[in-house]
C-alpha cells in the first residue's frame, strides 16, 4: 500500500498527518456510534454568503449542502419541487405562485414562511449585499432593479399571500425564470435572525439554512463540516451524522490521502489521472458522471487592442490545435471542444462553426495584420493556478510560439483571485471554465456574451449578436425548436468573431471508497450528500 502511493506523493502517511484518530474503514462496528465521511475540495469556499457566491466548487459542496430553493433539479437534472411542494404560472408567463411545505424548519428551530423566503430573495437584491449575481437571477422580478440600485429594500413582485404562499411576479416575461430560481440567490435564510435584510454572512453562526446539513465549523484554507440536521424535513434524511470537507490544493497529497483511507471520497484530480488509470486498485474506484462545464479561451479587444482586429484573432485560433491538447491530456477525461454548449447538453450542436487548424493561414492574416512576431506587444496568458489550466496554457502558449513566433507568458494566479481580477478587472488574453446555472443554452450564450450581462467581462460587443441571443433567450418553451434555431445562430456569429475559442469539455471523475454508497450525480454536479452512507453499517470515525 505504502508503495502505491509514494508513487503520487514522494511522502509517507504519517509525514501527511492524515491518519490520526482514524479508525479502518472497513471495520463493522455499532451503528448506533456517530459516522462521519471526509472528502476534499480543492479551493477554499469563496464566500459562506450564497447571496455572493459565484463559484461552482463553493457552490456544490457547501451551499448546495446547507439552504434550499423553492425548486431544485433532480439526479436527472429535471426540474423537481424543493422547499416549494408545487406551483401555478400565469397564462401571461409572469406571475408564479408557490405553495410551502409546511412545518419545515430552519437549523436554529424556527419556522420557515412565506416571508422568510420573501426577505430573503429581497436581502440577495440589496444593495448592501453587492451581489455579483443578483442582477441576473432575479432583475427581471418587478421591482427588483429599485432593490438592486439601492432605492428601496422590498421588492413590489415579492409578495408573502399567508404562511404557505408566495407570489413572484416578473416585469418581463422569461422562459428560463424556474431555473434561475435554482442558483444560490435563490435559497432561503432566516434573514432576522442572521441581522437582517442588508447584513452579509461571514460567520458560521449567521449560516442558518434549512438543507440536510449545518455547517459546524469552518477554518479558512483548512476545512470545513457539516453536520446533519435531525428536522430536515424530507424522508431522505441524511444517514450519516457529519461530513468534514478538508481544504487540499495538492494533487498528490489528495490521493495520498486517499490511499491511506482518511479520505472516503473525493473528486479526481484531472493531473493524476493518467496514474489513476494505471494503478489496478485505484482503477476500480473511479467513478465517471457528465458535467455541464466548458473551457475556453478569452481574446479581449478591451483590455488588449491588437484583438480589435479580426485577423489577429482568426489567427489566433487557427494557430492552436486542440487536438494536441486533447493527446496530451488523454488520459484526463476530457473532450476536445467543438462548441461553446457541452456534449449532451440541451442545444448542443456538433458542426459548431469552428476555425480550422492551418497555421500557414494563421501567418498570412497576422502579417496582413501589420503585425510580425518581433513587433507583436508583449501579452500574458492568464489563468487560475490549477495544475490542468496551467498545462494546458503552457501547451497554448508554445503552439503560439511555434506557429507565430509570438511569446506569450503564462501567469497563474490563484482560483479566488483570478476570478475575482477577470470579474473587476479584466485579462486581454485568458483561459477560464464555465459550468452551466441551469439547463438551458443561455446559462452559456445569453448570461456569458451577450453585452448587457453583469457576467460578460470578455470584451465581447456586437449588435448583431445581441440581437439574436436575446429573442433566443425570450422566445417561449412552447417554440422549442425555434429557440434552439436561435441559440445555435448566435453561437456561430460568436465563434465566428474568433473571440471565444472552445478548447475542452471535462468528466468529472470520482474515487469512491469500496465501502461507500449513495453518491448521486447529476450533470450539473450538485451531488445531494444526504444520500451517502456505509455499505452493511461499516463505522468510519475519522475526526
Amino acid at each position: 500500500m505504502i508503495k502505491k502511493f509514494l508513487k503520487y506523493s514522494g511522502l509517507s502517511i504519517i509525514g501527511l498527518g492524515l491518519i490520526t484518530g482514524c479508525k479502518n474503514e472497513s471495520q463493522t462496528g455499532d451503528s448506533s456510534k456517530e459516522t462521519t465521511m471526509a472528502t476534499i475540495m480543492n479551493t477554499d469556499l469563496h464566500t459562506l454568503d450564497p447571496a455572493k457566491c459565484t463559484e461552482q466548487p463553493t457552490h456544490s459542496y457547501y451551499i448546495n449542502q446547507v439552504y434550499e430553493g423553492l425548486v431544485k433539479y433532480d439526479e436527472n437534472s429535471n426540474l423537481a419541487p424543493a422547499l416549494a411542494e408545487n406551483w401555478t404560472i400565469s397564462d401571461d408567463g409572469k406571475v408564479f405562485t408557490f405553495f410551502l411545505r409546511k412545518n419545515i424548519k430552519f437549523h436554529n428551530g424556527n419556522t420557515l414562511n412565506a416571508e422568510k423566503f420573501k426577505k430573503s430573495l429581497e436581502r440577495a437584491c440589496n444593495v448592501k449585499i453587492m451581489s455579483p449575481e443578483a442582477d441576473k437571477f432575479l432583475g427581471n422580478v418587478l421591482g427588483a432593479k429599485d432593490c438592486l440600485s439601492g432605492k428601496t429594500n422590498t421588492i413590489k413582485g415579492i409578495e408573502a399571500i399567508d404562511d404557505n404562499t408566495l407570489k413572484i411576479t416578473l416585469a418581463e416575461y422569461d422562459p428560463v425564470f424556474l431555473h434561475k430560481l435554482i442558483y444560490t440567490t435563490g435559497v432561503v435564510t432566516d434573514v432576522d435572525a442572521i441581522g437582517g435584510v442588508d447584513t452579509i454572512i461571514n460567520d458560521v453562526k449567521q449560516v442558518i439554512g434549512t438543507g440536510p446539513f449545518m455547517l459546524k465549523e469552518y477554518t479558512p484554507n483548512s476545512r470545513f463540516v457539516l453536520e446533519s440536521f435531525k428536522d430536515y424535513w424530507d424522508e431522505e434524511k441524511p444517514a450519516l451524522d457529519s461530513i468534514r470537507v478538508t481544504i487540499m490544493k495538492d494533487a498528490s497529497t489528495q490521493i495520498a490521502s486517499y490511499q491511506s483511507h482518511s479520505i472516503n471520497f473525493l473528486k479526481a484530480p484531472t493531473t493524476q489521472m493518467a496514474g489513476l488509470l494505471k494503478d489496478e486498485d485505484l482503477n476500480k474506484n473511479i467513478h465517471q458522471f457528465n458535467t455541464s462545464a466548458i473551457f475556453y479561451l478569452t481574446l479581449n479587444p478591451e483590455k488588449f487592442a491588437p484583438f480589435k482586429d479580426i485577423r489577429v484573432r482568426k489567427a489566433f485560433a487557427m494557430a492552436i490545435n486542440k487536438t494536441k491538447i486533447g493527446d496530451m491530456l488523454k488520459d484526463s477525461f476530457i473532450t476536445t471542444a467543438n462548441s461553446l454548449i457541452p456534449a449532451g447538453f440541451p442545444g448542443y450542436r456538433a458542426d459548431a462553426f469552428q476555425y480550422p487548424y492551418d497555421p500557414e493561414a494563421a501567418k498570412e492574416l497576422l502579417k496582413e495584420a501589420n503585425y510580425t512576431s518581433e513587433t507583436f506587444p508583449k501579452i500574458n496568458l492568464s489563468c487560475s493556478d490549477s495544475p490542468l489550466a496551467g498545462k494546458i496554457c503552457e501547451n497554448i502558449s508554445l503552439q503560439l510560439k511555434e506557429n507565430l513566433g509570438i511569446n506569450i507568458k503564462v501567469t497563474a494566479l490563484d482560483f479566488n483571485a483570478f476570478n475575482q481580477k477577470k470579474r473587476e478587472d479584466g485579462f486581454g488574453l485568458f483561459f477560464s471554465g464555465w459550468s452551466a446555472d441551469y439547463m438551458d443554452p443561455a446559462t452559456f450564450l445569453y448570461d456569458l456574451f451577450c453585452s448587457k450581462s453583469p457576467l460578460n467581462n470578455h470584451g465581447y460587443k456586437d449588435a448583431k449578436y445581441d440581437a439574436v441571443v436575446t429573442n433566443a433567450q425570450n422566445t417561449p418553451y412552447t417554440e422549442l425548436s425555434k429557440r434552439f434555431e436561435l441559440f445555435a445562430e448566435s453561437e456561430d456569429i460568436l465563434l465566428k468573431s474568433g473571440s471565444i475559442l472552445p478548447i475542452y469539455y471535462p468528466t468529472d471523475a470520482w474515487l469512491i471508497q469500496d465501502t461507500v454508497e449513495g453518491l448521486k450525480m447529476n450533470t450539473m454536479s450538485l451531488q445531494p450528500l444526504n444520500t451517502l452512507k456505509y455499505k452493511n453499517n461499516t463505522v468510519f470515525n475519522n475526526n
